[in-house]
């Protein structure tokens, strides 16, 4: 230790060469030209407090006020996000395709690549750890803007725009599958870094499923329980197949996950002029959506469903989906957005990230964690209690028993809704 020499007869002593949350070790002597020097004291350990915590600048209070910015029709329903609730200081794990980390409308987390094996990143690529997180498929970047597009004066916004992305790649192949190994593989990552990252990973998005019965279900679950007893919130779509229950799909069937079927956006046109078609309303059930026993909330899946007649021999559907961030390549009919950045598209895959996103906003609104499955347990119960026409909707689909085959299971959670 360096020595210092304090005035004669000092009772204290400031020593302003310290660091932050250190401990040192001080003793004493009397230093006498005549005498000689005393014995040292015994040491006196003192433990310098730590830095101060700068709370995280304040979301801005002027949002939404783009003249440009569109809204998707599910973060309509389920309400727009406001200077308090926005998702600012929570993670959200997109386990998916990837995310265009170029898009304007979208900051993720960097695409800092981390390895399966090692502890570190802010990106998991489980096709080759170690490689980026960028989206070539362009799912995964349309479940993002859901999620998080930004408040910028430009293109939509999200849910929950001040929440923070994390690119967790798990496929697809040129069919479009996604497997289970790399899905296992992305959720540990999530495991071994959702406390590693800053925000904290407290939401992931898993819009994506397959038929439960394989030989690898009970490690699914058992991955997906670990999630659940670290408090992490495993949001996931209920399938897109009216002729299956929920019951029948995994991830979609496990009680740790909450489970989103989809709904009709806004009210619909039928201008035939015979009776076949009915029009389907706002909050209707999706004709494609899954559905069953375990289904924890409904969601946007769906912008409108039109029948249009176009003879005096035919009438035709027109089906719009809902509005997101896409790759390029691909337009939209909501203008005046730029071609190529956004585009609409159908499907509980899509109906997910919209309560990824309140979930995030819940949990930004929480007082404090437990982190474990008090957590998950607090937000499905937020979720259910701000559900809107509860016991009514989603609405029964007109042509049920007609041209499509869903039919409800005669449990109505509701539409979800901001906190």
């Amino acid at each position: 230790m360096p020595i210092d020499t304090a005035l004669v007869d000092g009772t204290t002593y400031r020593d302003n060469s310290v660091s932050a949350s250190a401990t040192y070790g001080y003793a004493v002597r009397a230093d006498s030209s005549e005498n000689g020097d005393s014995p040292y004291s015994n040491i006196v350990e003192v433990t310098t407090a730590a830095d101060p915590v700068i709370p995280p600048s304040p979301a801005p209070c002027a949002m939404l006020t783009g003249s440009r910015q569109l809204i998707p029709l599910g973060v309509q329903r389920a309400g727009l996000p406001d200077c308090v609730s926005n998702g600012q200081g929570i993670g959200v794990a997109v386990v998916d395709t990837g995310i265009d980390f170029s898009h304007p409308d979208l900051a993720p987390a960097p695409d800092n690549p981390g390895v399966l094996e090692v502890v570190g990143g802010t990106s998991f690529n489980a096709l080759a750890p170690g490689t980026s997180c960028q989206d070539n498929w362009s799912h995964g970047t349309h479940v993002s803007g859901l999620i998080a597009a930004v408040d910028n004066n430009e293109g939509i916004v999200g849910s929950a725009p001040y929440a923070t992305l994390y690119c967790v790649k798990v496929g697809a192949d040129e069919g479009g599958f996604i497997f289970e190994t790399d899905v296992f593989a992305g959720i540990d990552w999530i495991l071994a870094n959702h406390s590693q990252v800053t925000p904290p990973i407290r939401i992931v998005n898993m819009s994506f499923g397959g038929d439960i019965g394989g030989p690898l279900d009970d490690e699914y679950l058992q991955r997906i329980r670990a999630l659940y007893n670290a408090g992490i919130v495993v949001v996931t779509s209920a399938g897109n197949d009216p002729e299956r229950e929920v019951s029948q799909q995994v991830p979609a069937s496990f009680s740790e996950v909450i489970t989103v079927a989809g709904t009709v956006g806004e009210d619909g046109i039928a201008a035939c002029d015979f009776a076949a078609f009915p029009r389907v309303l706002a909050d209707t059930a999706a004709a494609f959506t899954t559905d069953g026993s375990g289904v924890t909330i409904s969601a946007v899946a769906e912008g409108r469903s039109d029948f249009i007649q176009l003879n005096s021999y035919t009438c035709t559907g027109f089906f719009y989906g809902t509005l997101s961030t896409t790759l390029g390549g691909t337009t939209t009919r909501k203008l005046p957005l730029p071609a190529g950045g956004f585009a609409e598209a159908r499907g509980t895959s899509f109906a997910a990230p919209v309560i990824a996103g309140i979930a995030a906003r819940i949990m930004q609104g929480m007082e404090s964690f437990s982190g474990d499955s008090a957590d998950v347990e607090a937000v499905r119960a937020q979720l259910q209690t701000l559900g809107d026409r509860p016991g009514e909707a989603p609405l029964d689909h007109p042509w049920a028993g007609s041209i499509v085959i869903y039919s409800p299971d005669g449990v109505y959670e509701g539409v979800g809704q901001r906190p």
